[in-house]
C-alpha cells in the first residue's frame, strides 16, 4: 500500500483532505439528464473524476478582498492567532515573473499563499499542484507546478492571481489548490499512423522505416509525416517500407 503523510508546520491542524470532500455545491445542484437519451453535466464522469482526485489544500479563515480608491486591492484575513500567520499571503515584487501571461480579468499583481503545510509521496512520486480542477467560480486563479514530494517537504509559497473585480469574502475551507500525486515513469512513444525517417549506412539514401516508431535521432528527434519522403527526396533512388 502507498501512503502519503501530511506534515502540518507550527502544530496547525491538517487542511488537506481528500478531494472528494470539496466538491462544489453547483456541481450537487446539476442535472444528470436533460431529456430521454440526453446526458447531463452529472453523466459526465471525466469531469467529476479530476474534480475528486487527489487532495485540497483550503483556506484556515476567511479571506477579506477590497479596493481602496487608488484601485489597489487589500487582502485581509481573520487568522485565530494573528501573530501566528503574518504572511499567509504575499504579494511579489512586480518585477517578479512579470513575463508571466495574465490569466484574463486577472489583476496583474501576482500573489502567493504561504503554505503551512506539507506532504510526503512514497519514493518515486511527485505531486502536480494546480488550481482546483474545474473551479471557474473561484474568485483568483492558482498556477501550477509539480513538486518532488518525496524528496522536498518544506512549505514553499503557491502562486496566484485575483480576478480584478472580484471584492468580498472567501470563505473559510475554500479550496485553494489540488495536489495530485503522481509516479514518475518514462513512457516508450508510439505514434500511430505516422512513420520517421532515419539515414541508411547500407544504401546511402533515405529509407522510411515504418517499424521505427517514435523520434529518429538521426533527424534531430522530429517526426516525418508519410507524404513528405517520396522516392525522390534528397536524391535517393530507393524508399522502402521496411
Amino acid at each position: 500500500m502507498k501512503i502519503i503523510k501530511f506534515i502540518p508546520f507550527g502544530g496547525r491542524k491538517n487542511l488537506m483532505p481528500p478531494s472528494i470532500s470539496k466538491i462544489p455545491q453547483w456541481w450537487k445542484d446539476g442535472e444528470t439528464v436533460i431529456s430521454v437519451g440526453t446526458p447531463g453535466l452529472k453523466s459526465c464522469v471525466p469531469f467529476m473524476e479530476i474534480m475528486k482526485s487527489g487532495y485540497t489544500i483550503n483556506l484556515p479563515f476567511d479571506i477579506f478582498v477590497s479596493k481602496g480608491e487608488d484601485g489597489n486591492v487589500s487582502l485581509k484575513w481573520n487568522a485565530p492567532n494573528e501573530a501566528g500567520w503574518p504572511n499567509f499571503i504575499e504579494e511579489r515584487p512586480p518585477d517578479l515573473g512579470k513575463t508571466i501571461p495574465r490569466p484574463a480579468g486577472h489583476l496583474p499583481n501576482g500573489f502567493v499563499w504561504s503554505s503551512q503545510w506539507s506532504w510526503k509521496t512514497p519514493k518515486g512520486y511527485s505531486s502536480i499542484v494546480t488550481h482546483p480542477f474545474n473551479r471557474f467560480d473561484l474568485p483568483f486563479t492558482t498556477v501550477s507546478g509539480i513538486v518532488d514530494s518525496d524528496k522536498f517537504q518544506g512549505n514553499g509559497n503557491i502562486p496566484f492571481f485575483m480576478k480584478e473585480d472580484f471584492q468580498g469574502v472567501i470563505p473559510e475551507g475554500t479550496p485553494i489548490a489540488q495536489v495530485f500525486p503522481f509516479k514518475r515513469n518514462g513512457f516508450d512513444e508510439f505514434h500511430e499512423g505516422l512513420i520517421t525517417a532515419c539515414e541508411s549506412k547500407v544504401f546511402g539514401c533515405l529509407i522510411v522505416d515504418i517499424k521505427h516508431r517514435g523520434r529518429c535521432p538521426e533527424f534531430g528527434g522530429h517526426i516525418r509525416d508519410r507524404c513528405a519522403i517520396t522516392q525522390g527526396e534528397m536524391g535517393c533512388a530507393l524508399a522502402s517500407e521496411l
